[in-house]
């Protein structure tokens, strides 16, 4: 069996008082996905996180709980979400079912549900590469800057890139990203995403996901007051390796109607792989 890094992500505009019952989140028709870690995402300056609560349904068709779930600790901070143990492994093309309940009394917005785990290939049908049976390895951090993000990027900053040398393989296994500040930039973000792809620009989500759950942060305003938590690091499982002369894909898109422009620092890091 052959993993390969996968996030779904169950994107509601607008959710009604009450709530919303048997949504489906629709799965990619190439492979079965295995539910590892399920996040909520909250509005800034808009729902709260006791608002808004959810349940879905296993693969076998129960529920996964008793009682709707929500990521709040309570006294306004945030959980980062649920791991899932075991795995629970839904079909090639299958859907994840979802109940979610508003009890606001008021409809919400941007309602976002993320289930991250992976991709389960058989064996010869995913060109996957790892390790040579001989190497050395080297702790290795790969920084790319994106300057001047502004607050609507329309249709994205698409195909950034992240590239590995002639002579190394690279494993990368965690992701972050944070204002930089030398250029005097100066802007804060809410709706910033991103989505990662491979060399054939195959992406590793259904949809962008926000930068604090994918990328992991340690500087976002994207929870509002909800939470002083640290949201890093972004940890990939499994790791994605990319061989000598690779390249990986990153889409950005941001939809603030405030913030002026930000410039953001993303590191890549993991491991170079020396063949011997």
């Amino acid at each position: 069996m052959l993993e390969r890094h996968q996030d779904y992500q169950l994107n509601i505009p607008t959710l009604p008082a009450g709530g919303l019952q048997g949504v489906e989140l629709r799965l990619d028709s190439d492979a079965a996905f295995a539910v590892r870690w399920v996040k909520q995402r909250f509005t800034p300056g808009g729902d709260l996180p006791q608002s808004w609560s959810y349940r879905f349904k296993t693969p076998q068709g129960a529920y996964n709980s008793d009682t709707f779930m929500t990521d709040n600790f309570g006294r306004g901070t945030l959980k980062r979400g649920y791991p899932k143990y075991p795995q629970m492994v839904y079909p090639a093309d299958g859907a994840i079912v979802v109940d979610i309940n508003n009890v606001s009394g008021v409809q919400q917005s941007n309602v976002k549900l993320l289930f991250r785990g992976s991709k389960l290939f058989p064996d010869g049908t995913l060109n996957s590469p790892t390790y040579p049976q001989n190497c050395s390895i080297i702790p290795q951090v790969l920084p790319v800057q994106i300057i001047n993000i502004p607050q609507n990027t329309g249709s994205g900053i698409l195909n950034n890139q992240i590239n590995t040398q002639a002579d190394w393989d690279f494993a990368l296994r965690y992701v972050n990203a944070d204002p930089f500040s030398l250029t005097g930039a100066t802007g804060t973000y809410d709706q910033l995403y991103a989505q990662l792809k491979d060399v054939n620009q195959k992406p590793y989500s259904n949809v962008p996901i926000h930068i604090d759950d994918l990328f992991g942060s340690q500087s976002s305003t994207a929870t509002g007051s909800v939470t002083t938590n640290p949201f890093w690091p972004g940890l990939l499982t499994p790791e994605i390796y990319i061989q000598a002369n690779g390249i990986l894909f990153f889409d950005i898109f941001r939809s603030d109607t405030g913030g002026g422009n930000v410039t953001m620092q993303f590191s890549f890091g993991g491991a170079r792989v020396y063949r011997r």
